[in-house]
């Protein structure tokens, strides 16, 4: 053979490889951008998860999270702010579920899920006072998309409130 021929053989050679590699690298995305997504998805519903165990794990906190999303006038100082403060980290937490949602990293089942349960405290008399006054400590796609629940409810849920109202302990 030629050496004009070995030169043609190594081209072909060549090009196959890159069209492996491509393959091999095109293979290599997908499984990441899919353990990413598997990732982002975990910490939203692990710091869901944290989120509830803080009034289930602290009864007076509980007691205050339910009379501030009443619309509770008469909390102290101290009250309102460590209601404010897990107001904050409810919607925080809602945020950025609202944020992985958009990035396709939570399936729509799964945040459609989400929303009723964060829906059911952002009715609430409370939670709309919190929001009123906070509403600018969160991203504007996300207030408008807060904004729109509150507005129209496709789907009803039972408030929080309503949920634990006349409930024995």
């Amino acid at each position: 053979m030629s050496l004009e021929a070995w030169a043609a053989v190594a081209e072909i050679i060549g090009a196959i490889t890159v069209v492996i590699t491509l393959a091999y690298l095109a293979i290599q995305i997908r499984q990441n951008s899919s353990a990413i997504r598997s990732s982002n998805a975990t910490t939203v519903h692990i710091n869901t998860q944290n989120l509830a165990q803080a009034p289930m794990m602290d009864r007076e906190l509980a007691e205050i999270i339910l009379r501030a999303v009443n619309g509770d006038e008469e909390l102290s100082r101290s009250e309102k702010l460590a209601a404010y403060a897990w107001f904050y980290q409810f919607l925080k937490t809602g945020e950025l579920a609202y944020q992985s949602f958009v990035r396709g990293e939570l399936d729509e089942e799964y945040w459609e899920a989400s929303m009723r349960f964060y829906r059911s405290y952002y009715e609430t008399p409370g939670f709309r006072t919190y929001w009123a006054e906070r509403k600018s400590a969160f991203t504007e796609d996300f207030r408008k998309v807060v904004e729109k629940w509150m507005v129209e409810s496709s789907t009803p849920v039972t408030r929080v409130d309503e949920l634990y109202k006349s409930r024995p302990e």
